[in-house]
């Protein structure tokens, strides 16, 4: 018999394609009334039967609040970002880290195209006075 061969599994193992296997040759055919060879050339076992770690998906953190607009009009953009929380384990689902940072447009009213003056509005009706005599405000 060879050694046993590598077995293809790093855990899990146990089924047909999951196995270790070892080979024999016919060293001499028979002649005659010889006996032909009985058995198989071929042998296998189980290997690494523990189970496998459970899968773990990455998994990412909450967003976080937007940047400030990078125009106060004619449209900008703010972004914001997330992190990673957990990082894929044991062949779980991968992130897509295309999905950490996320553009929105703001502040897209059209910027005033002339000068505007500051302008006050109306007065407010007189208060009463903080004093009845002797000096108070109003």
């Amino acid at each position: 018999w060879t050694e046993w061969s590598g077995c293809p599994v790093t855990c899990g193992g146990g089924a047909d394609d999951k196995t270790s296997i070892r080979r024999r040759v016919v060293e001499r055919y028979p002649s005659g009334d010889g006996d032909p060879c009985s058995g198989s050339t071929q042998e296998a076992r189980p290997c690494r039967l523990e189970p496998c770690p459970q899968t773990i998906d990455c998994r990412f953190g909450p967003w976080g609040t937007y940047s400030a607009c990078t125009a106060s009009c004619g449209g900008g953009q703010k972004s914001r970002s997330r992190i990673v929380e957990q990082v894929a384990e044991h062949g779980g689902r991968p992130c897509d880290r295309s999905v950490t940072m996320m553009v929105a447009a703001c502040n897209v009213q059209e910027c005033p195209t002339e000068a505007v003056d500051c302008e006050f509005g109306a007065w407010s009706d007189w208060q009463d006075c903080s004093a009845a005599c002797g000096g108070g405000e109003q």
